[in-house]
């Protein structure tokens, strides 16, 4: 991962510019739906093209999927991994 702007601000309404180059790299184009991930471990925010097949909300994979109560999947990488993640054992 590179960082591709450095010092951005955020607006009164809460808005950041996605720059150009990030946004031509992942053909995101105007109106296109995206996905925004926290991760408050790690401090960090992860934007995404929105797919709209099932896939794992950690990963992004597709592959052997556990469907949760919300309606959204974690693969069975992810899902293993969680209590580990999560400060408990495996």
């Amino acid at each position: 991962m590179k960082i591709i702007a450095s010092g951005r601000k955020i607006d009164d309404l809460g808005r950041l510019v996605l720059p150009f180059e990030a946004r031509q790299s992942l053909g995101l184009t105007p109106e296109a739906p995206v996905d925004i991930l926290l991760d408050e471990f790690k401090g960090t925010i992860l934007i995404r093209e929105h797919v709209e097949q099932d896939t794992c909300l950690c990963c992004g994979g597709s592959r052997k999927l556990h469907r949760l109560s919300n309606g959204r999947c974690v693969c069975e990488d992810c899902f293993s991994a969680a209590p580990e993640a999560l400060g408990g054992k495996q």
